[in-house]
Protein backbone atom coordinates (compact mmCIF):
# COMPACT_ATOMS: atom_id res chain seq x y z
CA UNK A 1 0.00 0.00 0.00
CA UNK A 2 1.43 3.84 -1.02
CA UNK A 3 2.58 5.77 1.76
CA UNK A 4 -0.40 8.68 2.25
CA UNK A 5 0.19 11.74 0.03
CA UNK A 6 0.89 15.58 0.75
CA UNK A 7 -3.48 16.32 1.55
CA UNK A 8 -4.89 12.92 3.08
CA UNK A 9 -5.32 14.18 6.14
CA UNK A 10 -7.45 17.26 4.77
CA UNK A 11 -9.44 14.10 2.27
CA UNK A 12 -9.62 12.24 5.28
CA UNK A 13 -11.00 14.74 7.23
CA UNK A 14 -13.25 15.85 4.43
CA UNK A 15 -14.93 12.48 4.25
CA UNK A 16 -15.38 12.43 8.39
CA UNK A 17 -17.24 15.75 7.93
CA UNK A 18 -19.15 15.05 5.16
CA UNK A 19 -20.45 11.29 6.24
CA UNK A 20 -21.38 13.03 9.70
CA UNK A 21 -23.36 15.68 8.26
CA UNK A 22 -24.93 13.93 4.94
CA UNK A 23 -26.33 11.11 7.17
CA UNK A 24 -30.30 10.74 6.76
CA UNK A 25 -30.22 13.87 4.15
CA UNK A 26 -32.18 13.30 1.26
CA UNK A 27 -32.84 16.74 -0.54
CA UNK A 28 -30.41 19.18 -1.94
CA UNK A 29 -31.65 21.80 0.63
CA UNK A 30 -30.93 19.49 3.81
CA UNK A 31 -27.52 19.06 2.69
CA UNK A 32 -26.53 22.15 2.49
CA UNK A 33 -28.43 23.03 5.52
CA UNK A 34 -26.69 20.07 7.06
CA UNK A 35 -23.12 21.30 6.03
CA UNK A 36 -23.60 24.53 7.34
CA UNK A 37 -24.60 23.53 10.35
CA UNK A 38 -22.56 20.32 11.23
CA UNK A 39 -18.94 20.44 13.26
CA UNK A 40 -16.47 17.86 13.71
CA UNK A 41 -13.09 17.59 15.16
CA UNK A 42 -10.53 15.45 12.79
CA UNK A 43 -6.98 15.44 12.30
CA UNK A 44 -6.97 19.38 10.97
CA UNK A 45 -9.05 20.43 13.85
CA UNK A 46 -12.77 21.75 13.98
CA UNK A 47 -14.74 21.34 11.10
CA UNK A 48 -17.22 24.19 10.52
CA UNK A 49 -18.34 25.83 7.15
CA UNK A 50 -20.17 29.88 7.61
CA UNK A 51 -21.36 30.96 3.80
CA UNK A 52 -19.49 28.24 1.97
CA UNK A 53 -15.76 28.88 4.07
CA UNK A 54 -14.16 26.73 6.76
CA UNK A 55 -14.68 28.72 9.52
CA UNK A 56 -11.18 29.14 11.79
CA UNK A 57 -9.28 27.04 9.72
CA UNK A 58 -5.87 26.70 10.98
CA UNK A 59 -3.28 28.63 9.06
CA UNK A 60 0.46 26.40 8.59
CA UNK A 61 3.21 27.39 6.58
CA UNK A 62 4.98 25.02 4.73
CA UNK A 63 7.47 24.79 2.32
CA UNK A 64 6.90 21.57 -0.25
CA UNK A 65 9.49 19.95 -2.31
CA UNK A 66 8.61 17.32 -4.63
CA UNK A 67 6.22 15.14 -1.95
CA UNK A 68 8.01 16.41 0.85
CA UNK A 69 6.41 19.10 3.23
CA UNK A 70 8.72 20.76 5.73
CA UNK A 71 7.44 23.16 8.65
CA UNK A 72 7.97 27.01 8.22
CA UNK A 73 8.40 29.11 11.52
Amino acid sequence: MPEPRLHASLAYDAGLFLGGALTGVHTRTDALDAVSRHETTGYNGTLTFDHGWWRDAPIRRYQISGEMLTPVD
